[in-house]
C-alpha cells in the first residue's frame, strides 16, 4: 500500500479534529475552509479532496455525534444489569448526553438554520438524519411503550432539541431528573 493511501484516514481525522476545535474557540461563521486546511497543516485541495465544502465537513461532525449518541444508548439498554433499564434512567441518560455535547449542539442548530434558509442540500441531509434518529428513538422505546413509541419518539426528540436551543442561549439547564418525574409517572 502507497503512503499516501494510508495517510488519507489520519488526513480526514484531523481535518476533522482541527475543524471542531476551530470552530469551538472562533465559531462556525468566523471559520474558513483556509484556517481548517491551515490547522491541520494541509492545502486547501487535499481539504478539498477530503470534503466538497464546509457544509459537508460540519455535517460529518453532526453525524458522527449523533452516531455516537444512538451508540451509547444502545450499548446502555444491553449492558444493564438485570433486565433492560426503566425508561426514565433511559431517558435521563439521553438527555444529558444531548446537552454534554455542546460544540456538536452549535454544530447542530448551525445545520438546521442553514437547512431552514435555503440550503436544500443541507435541508435534505438534516432531514434524512432527523428520519434516522426517530427511527433509532422509536426502535428503543418500543420495548417500553409499544406501539406507541412512534408518538413518542417525535416529542423525546423535540424535548432534546429544546433543550439545546435553550442551553445555546444561555439558560441554565434544568433538574433533568425532575422534569422527567413530571414528564413520566413512576411507573414507567
Amino acid at each position: 500500500m502507497s503512503d499516501r493511501k494510508e495517510k488519507q484516514p489520519l488526513t480526514r481525522e484531523t481535518i476533522l479534529e482541527q475543524a471542531q476545535l476551530l470552530f469551538m474557540s472562533h465559531g462556525i461563521q468566523s471559520t474558513s475552509l483556509a484556517d481548517i486546511a491551515g490547522a491541520a497543516g494541509i492545502s486547501k485541495g487535499t481539504l478539498f479532496y477530503h470534503f466538497r465544502s464546509k457544509d459537508d465537513l460540519i455535517l460529518e461532525i453532526a453525524s458522527a455525534h449523533i452516531q455516537r449518541l444512538s451508540d451509547d444508548i444502545l450499548s446502555y439498554l444491553k449492558s444493564s444489569e438485570g433486565g433492560p433499564p426503566d425508561l426514565r434512567s433511559l431517558l435521563k441518560r439521553f438527555l444529558e448526553a444531548v446537552l454534554a455535547a455542546t460544540l456538536r449542539n452549535r454544530l447542530h442548530l448551525y445545520l438546521l438554520e442553514e437547512g431552514i434558509r435555503g440550503n436544500t442540500i443541507l435541508k435534505s441531509a438534516m432531514h434524512d438524519k432527523y428520519s434516522e434518529w426517530l427511527n433509532t428513538i422509536s426502535s428503543t422505546l418500543r420495548h417500553f411503550l409499544g406501539a406507541e413509541a412512534t408518538l413518542a419518539a417525535p416529542l423525546i426528540l423535540a424535548m432534546a432539541d429544546g433543550l439545546v436551543i435553550q442551553s445555546m442561549l444561555g439558560h441554565a439547564p434544568p433538574d433533568i431528573e425532575a422534569m422527567i418525574g413530571i414528564l413520566l409517572p413512576e411507573s414507567c
